[in-house]
């Protein structure tokens, strides 16, 4: 739909930092605070959306805004400091297993079934890329462009929240220099997958593709003992790879 929400990785750290604080320090129900934090997810990219549509400022702009905005509110949420959590259920959503198939895996599988359906099989999801492939021919349809723009924005919120779930589970505690770099690696898959900034094309099954690609290319550079420093700059360059293919596509 021609944009692209920078601020994921701060999501998933302000995410995690209420999760801490409502399930340890205020002793709320887990699946409550579940709710609350896929709540908050789906504001902060309702917010995004809003600000992008009505005031008309690039999407680069607001979410590099709220990419700083939304970290420094991780910070101030839990301080500055790690808090440690577990729950059982939390720990199996992160880290168990269903016979041989990691949870993880299962539940990747089930995202990606469900957003297929949405992108191919609905009318919202043909919207979507008809908003990306000329929101002009778009809003003369009848297509209220500015409402698919924010829904788009809020499912990413919610969907960044979610993994700052996980990723609690993950480390086994809050903290706020979670999901570092998770914008540059998510932008860099979306992109190798097919998707282009000039909208109208891409979907899920390429972003899992680019996925899967970025996970092996890290797995080589470990196996070829490469500095984990350098990780960093093969995702970078990768990204600059794949927008430049981008380009190329559209010219």
């Amino acid at each position: 739909a021609r944009g692209a929400d920078l601020s994921v990785g701060s999501m998933i750290a302000l995410s995690g930092a209420v999760l801490g604080v409502l399930f340890v320090n205020k002793n709320m129900n887990l699946a409550l605070v579940f709710v609350i934090c896929i709540a908050i997810g789906v504001g902060l990219g309702m917010a995004n959306g809003v600000v992008i549509t009505k005031l008309r400022v690039s999407f680069i702009i607001v979410t590099l805004g709220t990419f700083s905005i939304f970290r420094s509110l991780a910070d101030v949420v839990i301080n500055g400091a790690s808090i440690s959590v577990y729950h059982p259920t939390l720990d199996w959503m992160s880290n168990g297993e269903i016979g041989p198939i990691p949870v993880l895996i299962i539940t990747a599988v089930l995202l990606y079934g469900v957003m297929l359906f949405v992108l191919r099989g609905t009318t919202f999801g043909r919207a979507v890329y008809a908003v990306g492939a000329n929101p002009e021919a778009a809003r003369l349809s009848g297509i209220r462009v500015h409402r698919i723009v924010i829904a788009g924005y809020a499912i990413c919120g919610a969907l960044a929240a979610f993994a700052g779930i996980l990723t609690v589970g993950q480390l086994g505690s809050s903290q706020p220099t979670a999901g570092v770099s998770a914008e540059l690696n998510s932008l860099a898959a979306v992109l190798l997958g097919g998707t282009r900034f000039s909208g109208g094309h891409g979907g899920v099954t390429g972003t899992i593709m680019g996925v899967v690609f970025l996970g092996t290319l890290t797995n080589l550079l470990l196996i070829a003992g490469v500095n984990s420093f350098w990780q960093g700059a093969a995702s970078g360059l990768v990204l600059i790879t794949a927008v430049a293919v981008d380009r190329t596509r559209r010219d």
